[in-house]
């Protein structure tokens, strides 16, 4: 946590950037498109506190404003153990801000350029029985445009959790969150000539139209059952459930150059629009121990873990004439 705050990380690609061997390749788009490599692979599932992985991307999971999360972990090469149905390159593991036994409060803001605004409130404390019952809650709004025309995004995340020890060996933990982000993006870039000359267009020249919109709401549910049998086992149960809808509408240039006679571009702009809807639903049970045999402590596991994945959408692509 520490480190993604000196480093204003408030996203996964920002917090990855600076991560030793992870190669991050970033749309324009700030909706999904961002793809992650490690040791050639490209990282293509996640973990959030250790649950069955869910896969990320256009048609999987998102993963937005990381206010939610303490803490990131990352694991270069096969995860077989936990995560054998993943990426043989690299693991990602979320561990979620949980709610603590004092109370505690902060508020941070961020001032960045390009009228760049961020502000958190993050509270957390006991509730009632005695210090039983805890809960947590974090809020988050971002506000930035950028260098070039009509571009700006709009985000806002609140993340709520409740921890309650039904005994001294048993905790039960709910949540979830929801978080929306309004963008508008230039797709394509500036063009230039059709024999690669520069034509030195103004940096904050787009060709975008205003209207253009990408729209995100994700919401998120769970829940944590953490069971201790004696001083050495321990079963853990995560269930997690993820929606997502993201509606884009986008106008803009063509990937066409400028004929260098007539200075036009080469074909009219396009406009897109298209509509994806997922939903995610993750189940983990793990047991974990320890015994002797054999004049030696043995170390032992067992679980199993479910996923089911759902999506669909539509789109649409029509180009300008004139």
């Amino acid at each position: 946590q520490e480190i993604l705050q000196q480093q204003n990380a408030y996203d996964l690609a920002s917090a990855l950037n600076w991560a030793t061997g992870i190669t991050v390749v970033q749309s324009a788009s700030n909706v999904p498109g961002t793809a992650f490599y490690s040791r050639g692979f490209q990282i293509d599932q996640i973990h959030i506190d250790g649950s069955a992985p869910l896969s990320i991307g256009s048609n999987g999971t998102t993963v937005g404003d990381l206010s939610e999360y303490e803490q990131i972990e990352l694991l270069r090469g096969a995860d077989g153990l936990f995560g054998g149905a993943g990426s043989p390159g690299g693991t990602i593991n979320l561990v979620r801000k949980q709610p603590l036994a004092s109370t505690e409060a902060s508020l941070t803001t961020t001032v960045g350029s390009w009228d760049y605004y961020r502000a958190q409130a993050d509270a957390t404390g006991p509730l009632g029985l005695g210090g039983a019952l805890r809960g947590r809650v974090v809020a988050s709004s971002t506000d930035q445009r950028y260098s070039y025309e009509t571009a700006n995004r709009e985000q806002r995340k609140i993340y709520g959790a409740l921890s309650w020890d039904l005994s001294p060996s048993s905790l039960l933990t709910v949540g979830g969150s929801a978080e929306q982000a309004n963008t508008t993006n230039m797709l394509n870039g500036l063009p230039r000539y059709n024999d690669g000359a520069d034509p030195h267009l103004p940096r904050r020249f787009a060709l975008v139209f205003p209207w253009s919109r990408d729209r995100m709401h994700t919401s998120e549910a769970f829940a944590n059952l953490e069971q201790r049998f004696g001083k050495d086992w321990k079963l853990k149960v995560n269930l997690t459930r993820l929606q997502a809808r993201i509606d884009n509408l986008d106008g803009s240039e063509t990937q066409a150059g400028i004929d260098p006679v007539e200075r036009v571009l080469g074909a009219p702009p396009m406009a897109a629009a298209t509509s994806v809807r997922s939903q995610a639903v993750s189940l983990a049970a793990t047991l974990t121990g320890s015994f002797d045999w054999n004049g030696r402590r043995q170390e032992s596991m067992a679980g199993a873990d479910y996923t089911r994945t759902s999506y669909g959408g539509d789109a649409r692509v029509s180009a300008f004439k004139g």
